[in-house]
């Protein structure tokens, strides 16, 4: 039997993607059969010090969440505090979460790393695309990607070759010269003559795959008598030599990218062993095995042979799909359960595990999969299946478009209404659609209280046994805002915020619990009882911190911060905001960060300092904002503020108008009040006080009947002029002049603080490399100071500019 031979070492190839530890990425990119993987192993196997995960795309892979949920994985391997984070934050969908993902690579990568993505090509995701683009513009000096592709990616691929962000080794590299052709042979103990090689380079131009299975082939004849195709010569020279086990097993296990032995023997029923297989790989090559993973995969030609001869079988393939699925199954690995019994059409079986705990690691692993098998499934037959049935129906309300969601939850009702005898298990069930239904009553808390109360009658007082997690996004760090929907109801929308925290924290964590004081504290906030919303505010704080409810917390900040503004506490002011940040260092789920960014944020905003604003609050673009931010406009109304603080009437009565359109079915009484008020502002110097005059009496129509004061007292600064000169004689606004005194007098004791964003004279010269579009190599080299300290002098750099990248970085030094 052939001996495997020895593989040449392809140092041109290598000494290109040695380049890669200078720059964020590297791109590999020829059709199979030209060694990508293999130069990429071998180079990072002779760079120990680059620490490195490996990632294999399959055919099935096309969801971001599901790269993502795939990479984080990986990154467990090396990183399991950075794992930890990523899980919790998910895929980064927006401009903010994006900089939240950016931000805590930063924070917890140390040393340097590779991710290696391999079969690139099947990735079918533009969010993918442009993830991986911003992560590789960021230029973190500690990480590098690969990527290993068929195809060229769907990046920007030129721009950052020629900007000096990737290198690309393309075909034309990956091809063995003729020299290198001859070595192949040499190496081998076969020396070519020049007609012979002449002959080989005519057929394999470079392919290193063909060169490989010319030289079994030469070895077997001692010459090149006739050639039909690769996949010919790889069959008779190599595939054909295995035991007839191996091709059988082989054969089947075709319709699987990767396997592990233990797999392969359960899908297959083949007796094959451990030692078996290494002596194959010893010998021939084209099957590659994984120490870490203990899997197998074949080279793409392999694989092309082998699941030709499993076609001319004929064998049953879904056999081989249902026994994957239940090994998958009983290994936990439930998203590739879900996978092939999909493939196999065993649909009973497939909905028994989405109908177990398995559904929601589905639902957050391959959110995509898991719609298309609903979607694809008639609506008789899922009635079969209540719990992914309705955690559809929740996705499609939550995610997708709340209209279509609630007509199939009618839907659903009728059919379970007629099929479902009454008794517990049917009060159960109702019990779960009124949870969904509450979901679906987004902004109206009056039918959201109505539906958990009878949720919660029917489930006798007992948690969901569905929706673990929490059943509402909120999205705003001020709760009272969400629900005061009508004017008029401020004070009834408290009373129902407290009987539906009291049913929610029953329903998600099966105790008694309530958020009485936080309701309180935001009420007495709004209407302008500064010293009660503080008192109430520092008991919410307390409690929260006990319950680590960290959306709570940010709550009772948000009101702290602000109230400080208003007695003019600076000192009190910043320790607050220090105790803030320290609280929520650690935090990393999207909805919480964005909370916690508004807040703070919001009450930098009310002093005018932009400096010390989130990126993206201070720069905002509601389009690039997550679907529940756009909803709530939290971030308009602090953007707005400091339009008015730069006096930017235009770009400030452009913003009011985004805050007065409704988001689907949200109507925020707050949200609207701030936007006429805005309207009020900018019309006043645009257009002139008749116009502002009938902006302030629409404000004054929503906010007077609910005593809602504090939209006013916080902009009482550019109000004064707009309210003199409009000669309002309301009892509302008259009652607000002493608040406006005190508001106004505190702002001057903050005025006092220096604005000053103060640099060091290294750090101004690096900035000056930035300015200029150096990247960290570059700067590294032209300040002669390690590639780790341009990192940690832009990372000080970013905390006292506030930002998170370097366009942020400038901009700001700009307007400093």
């Amino acid at each position: 039997m052939l001996l495997k031979p020895k593989e040449l070492e392809r140092h041109r190839v290598e000494e290109i993607l040695h380049e890669i530890i200078n720059k964020p990425a590297g791109i590999v990119v020829a059709p199979s059969g030209y060694g990508k993987t293999t130069v990429v192993r071998t180079f990072l196997q002779k760079n120990p010090e680059l620490k490195s995960v490996w990632l294999s795309l399959g055919r099935e892979e096309v969801d971001e969440v599901w790269i993502w949920n795939k990479i984080c994985d990986k990154f467990k391997e090396v990183n399991v505090e950075l794992y930890e984070q990523m899980v919790e934050m998910g895929f980064p969908y927006t401009t903010q979460t994006m900089d939240l993902f950016i931000r805590t690579i930063r924070k917890f990568l140390k040393k340097s790393f590779c991710l290696v993505i391999d079969d690139y090509q099947e990735c079918k995701s533009p969010l993918m695309d442009k993830l991986l683009t911003s992560l590789i513009y960021e230029d973190i000096s500690r990480l590098h990607v690969i990527l290993i592709s068929r195809i060229y990616p769907n990046l920007p691929f030129e721009e950052m070759f020629l900007k000096g962000y990737c290198i690309i080794i393309d075909q034309k590299a990956m091809a063995l010269t003729k020299e290198e052709s001859k070595k192949v042979f040499e190496i081998n103990g076969v020396d070519l003559d020049e007609k012979e090689l002449q002959k080989m380079e005519e057929y394999t131009d470079g392919w290193i795959s063909a060169v490989y299975l010319f030289l079994f082939e030469y070895m077997k004849n001692n010459c090149f008598d006739y050639y039909y195709s690769v996949l010919h010569l790889l069959k008779t020279a190599i595939y054909d030599k295995f035991p007839e086990d191996i091709q059988i097993m082989l054969n089947k296990m075709s319709l699987f990218e990767y396997f592990t032995l233990e797999e392969a023997v359960y899908v297959t029923e083949c007796d094959v062993h451990y030692t078996t297989m290494m002596n194959i790989i010893e010998q021939f090559g084209f099957l590659h095995y994984d120490s870490l993973t203990k899997r197998y995969e074949m080279h793409s030609l392999l694989l092309s042979v082998a699941a030709a001869e499993l076609e001319k079988s004929g064998f049953n393939k879904n056999i081989l799909y249902d026994r994957a699925g239940e090994w998958n199954e009983k290994n936990g690995n439930y998203v590739n359960a879900v996978v092939f019994y999909k493939k196999a059409g065993e649909q009973e079986k497939l909905f028994e595990l989405l109908s177990k705990d398995a559904m929601n690691m589905v639902l957050d692993y391959a959110p995509s999969m898991f719609i298309e098998i609903i979607e694809e499934t008639p609506v008789d037959t899922l009635v079969r299946y209540p719990k992914p049935y309705l955690s559809y129906i929740y996705y499609i309300i939550e995610k997708v478009n709340a209209q279509k969601g609630i007509a199939l939850l009618e839907e659903a009702r009728e059919k379970y209404e007629k099929i479902m005898e009454r008794g517990q298990e049917y009060d159960d069930l109702q019990g779960e659609m009124f949870i969904v239904q509450a979901v679906a009553d987004f902004n109206e808390m009056d039918k959201i209280t109505a539906s958990l109360k009878r949720a919660l009658e029917l489930r006798r007082g007992r948690a969901t046994s569905y929706f673990k997690k929490n059943l509402f996004t909120y999205g705003s760090p001020q709760m009272t805002m969400l629900y005061h929907n009508k004017s008029g109801r401020l004070k009834e929308t408290v009373g129902l915020e407290k009987e539906y925290s009291r049913y929610y924290m029953q329903l998600i964590n099966g105790i008694e619990g309530d958020w009485d004081y936080l309701f309180d504290a935001e009420y007495s906030f709004l209407t302008g009882d500064i010293a009660r919303a503080y008192e109430l505010s520092m008991l919410v704080e307390e409690k929260s911190k006990i319950r680590k409810q960290n959306c709570v917390t940010v709550s009772a900040y948000y009101i702290q911060l602000r109230c400080l503004i208003y007695k003019g506490m600076v000192r009190e002011f910043e320790e607050k905001m220090e105790e803030l940040h320290e609280e929520m260092k650690n935090e990393v789920r999207p909805m919480l960060v964005t909370d916690y960014e508004i807040a703070y944020s919001s009450a930098w905003a009310l002093l005018g300092r932009a400096d010390k604003m989130a990126d993206w609050v201070r720069n905002f673009e509601l389009d690039k904002c997550s679907r529940i931010v756009r909803s709530i406009r939290v971030g308009c109304i602090a953007y707005s503020t400091i339009l008015c603080k730069r006096r930017e009437w235009g770009k400030l009565d452009a913003m009011a108008e985004q805050l007065l359109v409704p988001f689907e079915r949200a109507v925020h009484v707050y949200v609207y009040v701030c936007g006429y008020i805005y309207k009020a502002i900018a019309a006043f110097y645009l257009e002139g006080a008749a116009k502002a005059r009938q902006y302030l009496i629409k404000a004054l129509e929503l906010a007077e009947p609910d005593e809602l004061r504090i939209p006013f007292i916080e902009r009482s600064e550019e109000l004064a002029p707009v309210l003199e000169a409009c000669e309002l004689g309301n009892r509302f606004l008259q009652s607000m002049k002493p608040l406006y005194t005190q508001y106004r007098r505190s702002l001057k004791l903050f005025s006092k603080e220096t604005k000053k964003v103060v640099l060091t004279k290294r750090e101004m010269e690096l900035m000056e490399l930035v300015k200029e579009g150096c990247r960290n190599g570059e700067i590294s080299e032209k300040l002669n100071i390690a590639l780790v300290t341009v990192e940690k002098n832009l990372t000080n750099i970013y905390r006292k500019l506030n930002v998170s990248n370097r366009a942020s970085a400038i901009a700001k030094l700009k307007e400093l």
